[in-house]
């Protein structure tokens, strides 16, 4: 056999842990009736899923909490989350963990029953991710690629859901929900 007539050209790339391919095609090439050529065309995506990622949690010093009368609905005072990373840390994913809920405290009367609706994230760039709000916590995606490092903010909406009664008793259908040192925690990759 003659190993002059024939070439093949091959090319072996070694993946590390941190690339996936995103694409891979193998192409022959007919050169001459004995001789073929192969090449083949690898894309790497090295902001890949599978780069290293880390995570940190933040727990707020103001907590969420709305106060209202029968019927009435509002917005929560901000709660900010301030995360110290690097200057090129990329967000994969954002978790709000708001805790326990205290309901109609501070008052042995009320008898209002208050639940909050949606809670907002903005990033500190602005960024603003709206979300129905369930206590058990709520998780996002839509910051994606976004800078980590900063303050993050976020407030809850809600309302109180007891109907509207007449009476000389208001305080009785006046309602609390409070949500003290809620947390977010932050996934996220170093490129």
């Amino acid at each position: 056999m003659n190993y002059n007539k024939k070439r093949i050209f091959a090319s072996f790339v070694a993946l590390s842990m941190c690339l996936s391919v995103s694409a891979f095609a193998t192409n022959v090439q007919q050169i001459t009736n004995e001789e073929q050529v192969y090449t083949q065309t690898v894309d790497l995506d090295v902001n890949s899923r599978y780069a290293r990622e880390s995570t940190k949690t933040v727990t707020s010093t103001k907590s969420l909490g709305l106060a209202l009368p029968a019927g009435g609905s509002g917005i929560t005072e901000p709660a900010t989350f301030r995360f110290s990373l690097p200057s090129n840390a990329k967000v994969r994913s954002v978790e709000l963990i708001p805790g326990r809920g205290s309901v109609n405290t501070g008052g042995s009367s009320m008898k209002g029953n208050v639940v909050f609706d949606e809670a907002v994230i903005i990033s500190p760039k602005g960024k603003k991710v709206y979300m129905t709000w369930k206590s058990k916590g709520m998780e996002t995606k839509d910051f994606t690629n976004d800078q980590a490092n900063g303050t993050w903010t976020v407030q809850a909406s809600g309302r109180n859901i007891t109907p509207v009664f007449g009476g000389p008793s208001f305080v009785s259908y006046f309602g609390n929900l409070i949500y003290k040192s809620p947390q977010m925690k932050i996934t996220y990759t170093v490129n």
